[in-house]
């Protein structure tokens, strides 16, 4: 492990874990955990297998942490969508993504891979806090993706 590792990999697996079996504590679900989790199933599956998996895992933990999925709460499915493409296009390296220490340094410590308002290159706020867009994938409005 790199001692200047911002998260490291066995945390990450550890929250992973915890995520899958649902006893991840609600505070520990973050921006950065979600992205984790991201980097995870991505490293495993494509972005088209990764993504009924990932949002069938979502939606069961809100579930079971007592966070509603509904037009206004819980699970976002074009967020969603939106974060494995630019996970998988960030942290792609000779044609995978990779679920390790050099992959979640890099992912974690570039603002242009997981800051929190990234999507806003692609989408407007208007467009993304919609119920269509919480309910069902919406393409961009502002910039396709690459």
């Amino acid at each position: 492990m790199a001692e200047d590792a911002l998260y490291p990999i066995e945390d990450a697996l550890i929250l992973v874990s915890k995520f899958q079996d649902k006893t991840l504590d609600v505070f520990d679900w973050t921006h950065e955990a979600h992205a984790v989790v991201c980097l995870y199933y991505l490293s495993r599956y494509d972005k088209k297998a990764a993504l009924p998996l990932v949002r069938t895992a979502i939606r069961s933990y809100n579930d079971v942490t007592e966070k509603p999925n509904t037009e206004t709460s819980g699970y976002h499915e074009t967020m969603t969508v939106f974060w494995l493409y630019h996970i998988q296009k960030c942290c792609t390296r000779n044609g995978k993504v990779h679920f390790d220490q050099a992959t979640m340094d890099d992912m974690l410590w570039n603002e242009q891979v997981i800051g929190r308002n990234v999507w806003l290159t692609y989408y407007s706020k208007t467009l993304m806090v919609s119920t269509q867009a919480r309910m069902a994938f919406v393409a961009p409005d502002i910039k396709d993706f690459d």
